[in-house]
């Protein structure tokens, strides 16, 4: 190859090869080869394994994202990689924060920014396509806790014995934030 450079990358005391060129705001390196950008660690990968099928992603084992060892790098499948690696760093205390703020109004980049994390990672636990989906209504993957008569009855429970929303949710056995995306109508709208 005309001008080619190998790649520069510093190993570091776990054995993680990190990358030291170009990086993308999201924390993993990138090389431009032939006009064309791809994510370091795949080239690497590719590099030393040969070529993936492209509906393939790796999975940092190492959980460092600038890591460029093939040797910390697994190929799998999107939805397992998203399994991995979305909820690595995220404790089921801070997926019912995430929810709890977004019912409340906030906007998933700004919980995003607040909280150091990519505004994709946020929608994936609103929705419910990381940490499962909140127990929320029709179309939620696990057993119903809630339907639309207990709705009603959390509603006015509240507004007849102004009970908080954690003793409501202790009560029905769903989270403070789905009691108050009940109540906000975000849920279970009549």
């Amino acid at each position: 190859m005309k001008n080619w450079k190998v790649p520069q990358y510093e190993i570091d005391a776990n054995g993680c090869w990190i990358w030291q060129w170009d990086k993308a705001k999201h924390g993993y390196g990138r090389i431009t080869i032939k006009g064309k950008r791809m994510y370091a660690h795949r080239f690497m990968y590719e590099l030393h394994n040969g070529p993936l099928d492209p509906d393939v992603e790796l999975d940092h084992l190492c959980r460092n994202t600038l890591c460029v060892n093939p040797e910390h790098l697994e190929p799998v499948e999107h939805s397992e990689n998203l399994r991995r690696g979305g909820n690595a760093k995220v404790s089921e205390k801070l997926v019912d924060g995430i929810r709890d703020l977004y019912v409340h109004g906030f906007t998933q980049k700004k919980i995003a920014d607040s909280l150091g994390m990519h505004p994709s990672q946020i929608s994936r636990i609103i929705t419910g396509d990381a940490w499962g989906r909140p127990n929320i209504g029709p179309g939620s993957r696990r057993p119903q806790k809630l339907d639309l008569e207990k709705a009603r009855q959390i509603r006015r429970l509240y507004q007849t014995t102004k009970t908080s929303t954690r003793k409501l949710a202790k009560q029905f056995g769903v989270s403070s934030h789905t009691i108050a995306g009940i109540l906000n109508g975000k849920y279970w709208k009549e």
